[in-house]
């Protein structure tokens, strides 16, 4: 019994030993015939080898990371995707810690940016989302732009260096004249094992490495300052109402039309950007982040048109104007839900108080109606609001974005004047006047500018 116990318990773990050997040996299997394949000049039948193995990548051991990166790197320069190539010469850095083979693979990345058309480098320059992109596109721009040897390229290369400070090829402009144009060509180069030492200069032969910590370069963190402006419209509800000791009245309010109702504001915020999922492709990015922090914004605005007065016996109808003025804070989350080169999609939400001040003028238009008119001076109250919207970013720069969107306000409740000025000619019917409170909405769309640092 004792010995069936044991052997229940070595033969799942002997399996698993065995199908952790055959894996292994599938990878091994699938590197190898990749790199016969790009010597035989075949480098899309070694990307296909390849990508049959790229959800498995951090299974591999160190070495063959950097076996498989550096053969994905030779594959798409052999097929004229310069782009791909950088993206996978990047990620082959956080691997390499070889001073030669780091600085040859940075050689690799600066030529196969030069390749770019400037139009691209300049896209690649302002999108915020992978700044060591962004800095290599940089170092290519100014390569292909300057005159070698030239006050104008020392003074770009050291603002370059101000601008992008923990770069990777801060260590190549150190060992490398800034006056070389053209870096060295880019060969498919044989892969050795980690032991192997690098051979060329123009090799990205492995050495014996430990892997990086994650790139803060690659998911950045950054502060956000936003500003911005819009204009909108109010939208009332019904005000329930009591005059002296009267049985309830109701107003109804119609605004004559939404060019009537118009609100207009503003404000700051100060956020922090964090990195979320990051699913990408080479151009696209889904839910790359989230700036999460506090808004501050006033708005301003009025309401004019004709309000009902429905009585339990008789219906009075008024012109009305009523001035609206509102103080928000937001403790807020924007989610950037999609990102594709320098156009972001973003969507809001944001929850917090609101101190609203109304008052309300509505003038007897109704010849039956012994009222007269009626003037409810300015009142302040404070409660719950909260926001939510969508919009679209364009990123000017890096450092800068554009930002057009729409948002939904709910500033919480506002409530008139407990007491208000009757005009009557009838004495008896001055009375007190007790509303309820009522929610103001808006509908606005919004212009903002936003700086990163």
């Amino acid at each position: 019994m004792r010995y069936n116990n044991i052997k229940w318990l070595i033969i799942p773990l002997l399996s698993l030993g065995l199908i952790n050997l055959a894996l292994a040996d599938t990878y091994t299997a699938i590197l190898s015939k990749s790199q016969t394949a790009l010597a035989a000049h075949q480098p899309q039948l070694a990307l296909q080898n390849l990508k049959t193995i790229s959800a498995k990548v951090d299974d591999l051991s160190i070495d063959e990371q950097i076996k498989y990166n550096t053969l994905l790197a030779n594959s798409y320069e052999a097929l004229k995707q310069p782009l791909n190539a950088i993206h996978t010469r990047i990620n082959l850095d956080l691997l390499l810690t070889n001073p030669e083979a780091s600085q040859a693979n940075s050689k690799a990345i600066l030529h196969l940016a030069h390749q770019l058309p400037t139009a691209t480098l300049e896209n690649l320059i302002a999108d915020p989302s992978e700044p060591v992109l962004a800095g290599w596109a940089a170092l290519a721009l100014i390569v292909k732009q300057d005159k070698p040897g030239t006050a104008k390229m020392n003074a770009d290369i050291e603002a370059w260096k101000v601008k992008f400070p923990d770069h990777p090829a801060n260590a190549l402009i150190k060992k490398q004249a800034t006056t070389e144009t053209k870096p060295v060509p880019v060969v498919a180069v044989p892969i050795a094992s980690a032991k192997t030492p690098a051979a060329k200069p123009a090799e990205v032969a492995p050495a014996p490495v430990v892997k990086k910590p994650a790139d803060s370069y690659k998911r950045p963190h950054y502060w956000v300052v936003s500003l911005e402006g819009g204009a909108g419209f109010l939208m009332l509800q019904d005000v329930n109402t009591i005059v002296g000791s009267s049985d309830p009245t109701t107003h109804v309010f119609h605004p004559q039309g939404l060019t009537d109702s118009p609100i207009y504001g503003g404000g700051v915020r100060i956020g922090y950007y964090f990195p979320v999922l990051g699913i990408h492709s080479f151009t696209t990015q889904w839910l790359p982040g989230v700036t999460a922090g506090l808004r501050l914004n006033y708005f301003n605005g009025s309401s004019k048109g004709q309000v009902q007065w429905n009585g339990p016996v008789n219906t009075h109808t008024f012109n009305y104007t009523m001035p609206v003025q509102s103080m928000a804070l937001f403790a807020e989350a924007e989610a950037t839900i999609l990102r594709y080169k320098r156009f972001s999609w973003l969507g809001l939400i944001g929850v917090g108080a609101a101190q609203n001040q109304v008052s309300l003028q509505e003038n007897n238009i109704d010849p039956s109606n012994p009222q007269g008119n009626l003037s409810f001076g300015s009142n302040t109250t404070t409660g719950l609001a909260y926001e939510i919207g969508t919009g679209v970013g364009y990123n000017i720069t890096p450092d800068w974005r554009l930002t057009l969107s729409y948002r939904y306000l709910s500033l919480g409740n506002a409530q008139l004047a407990s007491k208000a000025d009757q005009s009557s000619p009838n004495p008896a019917n001055n009375l007190p006047v007790t509303t309820s409170s009522f929610p103001l909405t808006s509908n606005n769309i919004m212009l903002g500018i936003d700086w990163n640092f």
